[in-house]
């Protein structure tokens, strides 16, 4: 993925996936802007995955090798990023399709493995959501 997969659609700054699942995928706020300043002070970039003309490291790779982080983190990858990010977006309660549709999840084994890392909802707000009060 490059700068050069940013787009503006309906108001929201999105990135295209390519790919298996193609798609369209809206940037969450605040990293919206620091997209739009990282393309303007280098259009074309890498963002995620390997540039194979120059095997360069993409600026996730670079980025995370100077992030000081705990010995037991785990490698920070994009498939767990794309977790975190689903996760993030159950929590705020985005529609299970779409965030599907998004995510390019086609099965619901990959909400399974999601699940555990939820944060617990209280009963009364649970209650009172799903009676949608």
């Amino acid at each position: 993925m490059s700068t050069g997969d940013l787009i503006e659609l309906h108001g929201c700054l999105c990135v295209r996936a390519s790919g298996k699942h193609p798609r369209i995928v809206p940037i969450t706020a605040p990293h919206d802007e620091t997209l739009r300043r990282i393309a303007a002070a280098d259009p074309g970039s890498t963002l995620l995955g390997m540039d194979p003309s120059s095997w360069t490291r993409s600026r996730l790779d670079r980025i995370t090798q100077r992030v000081a982080l705990p010995a037991d983190c785990p490698r920070i990858v994009t498939h767990r990023l794309r977790s975190t990010w689903v996760r993030v977006h159950l929590e705020h309660q985005v529609d299970l399709g779409g965030l599907a549709r998004m995510a390019a999840v086609t099965s619901g084994k990959f909400f399974e493995n999601v699940i555990p890392y939820l944060r617990p909802v209280a009963d009364d707000e649970l209650f009172a959501t799903m009676a949608r009060q």
